[in-house]
């Protein structure tokens, strides 16, 4: 009744495969989740009556985790409380024991007093986005536009360097990424109820709310 596969193990369920290592993260997960407070989160409180909360394990590089950011309003209007958590996909430090880039711009965030922080994720989230706008830009140009794309590029990131370059604070960015690893985030973004369950990847706005029952 039982399969493993890639150290995981498997049940033979009616409707098909029940990840049994994966349900035995759940109420670690639902623990953990319970004992971070609010001061440790950046929080997107829900508009109106609150019908759910949820734990996003963000990255400010990727891509999609900017485009749940934009999402944002749309989740909270349906009454859906967002805990951020840090996940600096790059890990914390380098290979020559310095903090990497993904951890620097995500500590920023971190580094803002509590009542800023949701605008300092925006601020950095858009920002991201622009500047991978503009490295995109510069790989596509063509001969005679090249020059104008990488001065565009480099204004961006100047404009990043600038902003997250200041001294680094204590947070827990650091204890979050090691949570996050523990109960089995792998990526970002990533959606932990608080009841446990694992919502790995980005959803929008309406099929997030009717995957928490809203």
């Amino acid at each position: 009744n039982y399969l493993i596969y890639q150290n995981t193990l498997y049940k033979f369920g009616k409707d098909g495969l029940d990840n049994v290592s994966d349900l035995r993260k759940v109420t670690r997960r639902e623990a953990e989740m319970a004992a971070i407070p609010d001061s440790d989160t950046v929080l997107f409180p829900a508009k109106g009556d609150e019908k759910a909360v949820i734990n996003v394990f963000t990255d400010i590089d990727c891509g999609y985790c900017q485009k749940l950011h934009r999402e944002m309003e749309a989740i909270n209007e349906k009454g859906i409380t967002v805990r951020y958590l840090a996940y600096p996909r790059a890990g914390i430090f380098d290979q020559t024991g310095g903090y990497t880039e993904s951890y620097r711009k995500i500590n920023y965030v971190w580094c803002q007093a509590e009542d800023e922080r949701a605008s300092a994720m925006t601020d950095v989230k858009s920002l991201q986005s622009e500047l991978s706008g503009a490295y995109s830009r510069v790989r596509n140009a063509s001969a005679s536009s090249r020059e104008s794309a990488m001065e565009a590029f480099d204004e961006k990131r100047s404009e990043m360097q600038e902003l997250v370059g200041v001294s680094l604070c204590d947070s827990p960015v650091a204890a979050q990424f090691n949570v996050g690893r523990a109960i089995g985030v792998s990526g970002t973004p990533a959606i932990v109820t608080s009841d446990g369950e694992l919502i790995p990847g980005y959803m929008e706005a309406d099929k997030l709310a009717e995957k928490l029952g809203i």
